[in-house]
């Protein structure tokens, strides 16, 4: 299993309105790359086109 959950946790809290953590708070809590979370963020449309369950 890749990172992909940890990336969709971090884009899930950032949207709710209560959040306080930064992007670099979240990634290191997750134990991702900040780099690797945008990374993912822009491959958005890639991933879309290879359809569900397919990062």
């Amino acid at each position: 299993m890749g990172s992909g959950w940890k990336f969709e946790v971090i884009q899930k809290t950032l949207q709710e309105e209560c959040n306080q953590l930064s992007v670099s708070e979240l990634c290191e809590i997750a134990g991702v790359s900040r780099s690797g979370y945008y990374r993912w963020v822009n491959a958005a449309g890639v991933r879309g086109e290879r359809g569900p369950g397919r990062f």
